[in-house]
């Protein structure tokens, strides 16, 4: 899939108004999501991974919306206050297990262009594109069928019971 980067004043338009809709919802504020805009381009949701034993945790992430409509946001796993992305081993990264076939999580992902960052790897991040992967035609973004609400919901469903763990570092050697 090619990638072409949208009019930033129309991505961040249908960004705004995409995530607008889902808040509106109330569901987001049912399940403990929290948003944080940072510009017009760039927000902050904060959501909670949910353990089987009942724990709650809360993770940032990052999504940036420089190619949203025709291509997804940008997603990444990052920590509070800096923004900075969340690394392997420490309280803001998840640890999660039995994942279901189409995702994936990884600390250092190795790009074809020689970069080595984190990737959440799934159909619904810009980054799944720009490493190589080959999605199914039925995993495709579609524009006007999906949004940024996709994205959202399923990193929700991977933050669940079926599939998270707790943070990658106890949360007593976080602090």
């Amino acid at each position: 899939m090619e990638l072409t980067e949208v009019d930033p004043e129309v991505a961040s338009l249908a960004f705004a108004g995409d995530l607008d809709r889902v808040w509106a919802s109330g569901r987001p504020q049912k399940l403990g999501w929290m948003r944080t805009r940072i510009d017009d381009l760039t927000e902050i949701v904060q959501m909670p991974g949910r353990a089987p034993d009942g724990s709650v945790d809360p993770y940032c992430l990052r999504l940036h919306a420089a190619h949203y409509g025709p291509h997804p946001v940008k997603v990444n796993f990052v920590e509070p206050q800096t923004w900075t992305l969340a690394r392997d081993g420490s309280r803001w990264f998840p640890r999660l297990e039995n994942l279901p076939p189409w995702f994936g999580l990884h600390d250092v992902y190795g790009y074809p262009d020689g970069t080595q960052e984190q990737l959440v790897c799934f159909s619904f991040n810009l980054d799944y594109y720009t490493s190589n992967h080959s999605p199914q035609p039925t995993e495709i973004w579609q524009q006007g069928r999906h949004t940024v609400a996709a994205t959202l919901y399923r990193l929700h469903d991977i933050l669940g019971p079926a599939h998270y763990r707790g943070p990658a570092a106890p949360l007593a050697e976080a602090a």
